[in-house]
Formats: C-alpha cells, structure tokens, sequence
C-alpha cells in the first residue's frame, strides 16, 4: 500500500497572465502564470484549479499553507509523491529536488 505523503513546492505566481501555465523554476520557486486577478482570493482558487487539473488530483488534495495574500507561496499535496508531482508538472529533469519538500502526512 502506498504510504501518505505531503509534497511541499514553492511557487511564484504571476496572476492577469493571458493563460495557466507553468513558466519554469525561477531561484527556488516554480513560477506559475495564472489568468486570474489577485483580488478576493481569485488568483489562489485559480492556482489550485489548475495544479488540480494538471496534476489529476481532488481540490481538496491541494493546498496553500503559507503565502495565501502573496505572490510567493507554499503548496503542499497531500495525495501525491515527490517523483509524481515532479512528473506531473513536466518538472522531473534538470532539477535537483531542493525545490520540493517530502515529508511525513502532517508534517510540515
């Protein structure tokens, strides 16, 4: 059975871009480019939206734990691991892994 893991991933969010996309790592953190305005939260429920579509995983399985009023957040997964989340956002060469934390469910 596969073990629950949290995934932690800083992201950099660009929101009023003209589409969602993932525009590569930028330092430390994996810049996204959302469509949606950062008024009222809009630009977070389009990020989780997205990450959710891409990744083929539930809302509920993703979310903000750090950074929800700033451009520099801290994504955490609950559903998937390392090397999945890696996979699933086209991210899974050149990187050496400091982006992405793996650690224990309800570690943080």
């Amino acid at each position: 059975m596969k073990e629950n893991y949290r995934v932690l991933i800083k992201v950099k969010i660009v929101p009023n871009a003209s589409k969602n996309e993932i525009s590569g790592w930028d330092s430390d953190f994996l810049k996204i480019r959302i469509n949606a305005p950062p008024i009222d939260g809009k630009a977070n429920k389009a990020l989780i939206s997205y990450l959710s579509k891409l990744c083929g995983v539930s809302k509920n399985g993703i979310s903000i734990i750090r950074g929800e009023k700033s451009r520099q957040k801290t994504i955490a997964f609950t559903s998937l691991e390392h090397s999945e989340v890696l996979g699933k956002i086209g991210m899974d060469h050149g990187q050496d892994g400091k982006e992405l934390q793996e650690t224990q469910k309800g570690g943080v």
